[in-house]
């Protein structure tokens, strides 16, 4: 008896919670601020490092099989970094717009799209949270607006022009968990260590989509690299971090120089990295 009014109460809760008004996920959702100068600089010293990344998650397939793109489609690569996705949706939709906040991604994206003689992106340097859509006549005109792994969707504002952006589906991917053992051990060496805090968007966003009366697919996947950069690079990589978060100093660039040395074999800083990585699309009502 005790067990099953246990289960009707968890229940009861549940169904509360599902049926809370979707402002109150806007309100409580962790609102960021984003220093854009600071990202363009950050993301432009990655370009060359995501170029040479081959790995992207096996979703067209998914997407054409479930009517999500076809031959006449518009898709938004929100984030498109050096562009792998826009390249594959370009093979397959009728034109792809692809944004990004860096310029160097974006060059990289160029070149890339001109050796496979893709000519049907269109490339925007812009950040997500200054992009207007009514400027760019982006309201209601994409039948996939695509965001994976990009820091442009962080506020309930962004999800929304997101949202607004697409007449037919939406797709977002992040972090659930990441383990940085290497940032771990450099942030105890330099006296800032901070606890890690999850990505907590696609929560938000599924409860406000649900509270919206749109259920959306999601899916988890856990996934291992190694990052590999020689020392100079990871020196640029790791001060960019703090610089963005507001930590960095010329002292903590002094100690992230000699953590470094000592870490790195024959000039190369080696870290294997491990994460939970959830994907949520949707179709707009």
């Amino acid at each position: 008896m005790m067990a099953k009014k246990y289960a009707e109460t968890v229940l009861m809760n549940t169904v509360e919670v599902f049926n809370m008004d979707k402002d109150l996920f806007i309100k409580a959702w962790d609102k960021k601020e984003l220093n854009l100068k600071k990202s363009e600089e950050f993301w432009d010293l990655r370009a060359e490092e995501f170029n040479q990344s081959t790995e992207t998650e096996p979703l067209i397939e998914m997407f054409i099989k479930e009517g999500v793109i076809d031959s006449n489609s518009e898709v938004l690569d929100l984030g498109c970094g050096p562009g792998k996705y826009s390249l594959e949706f370009a093979s397959i939709a009728r034109n792809v717009t692809a944004v990004d906040i860096s310029s160097n991604m974006l060059n990289c994206a160029k070149k890339n799209a001109e050796q496979k003689g893709l000519k049907n992106i269109d490339f925007y340097k812009a950040s997500w949270q200054e992009t207007d859509l009514n400027k760019f006549k982006w309201h209601k005109k994409f039948d996939l607006s695509f965001a994976s792994m990009t820091p442009g969707i962080i506020n309930p504002e962004d999800f929304f022009k997101l949202l607004d952006s697409s007449k037919g589906y939406c797709y977002v991917s992040g972090f659930l968990e990441r383990e940085d053992k290497l940032k771990d051990r450099l942030e105890e060496y330099l006296g800032i260590k901070k606890p890690r805090e999850n990505d907590t968007k696609i929560y938000y966003m599924f409860n406000i989509l649900w509270n919206m009366g749109i259920y959306p697919n999601i899916k988890y996947i856990d996934r291992t690299w190694d990052k590999v950069l020689p020392i100079q690079k990871a020196y640029a990589y790791f001060c960019g971090q703090f610089e963005q978060d507001g930590s960095l100093t010329e002292e903590i660039c002094e100690n992230v120089s000699e953590f470094l040395e000592k870490e790195a074999v024959n000039g190369v800083i080696k870290e294997t990295i491990k994460s939970k990585i959830a994907q949520i699309y949707w179709k707009v009502n």
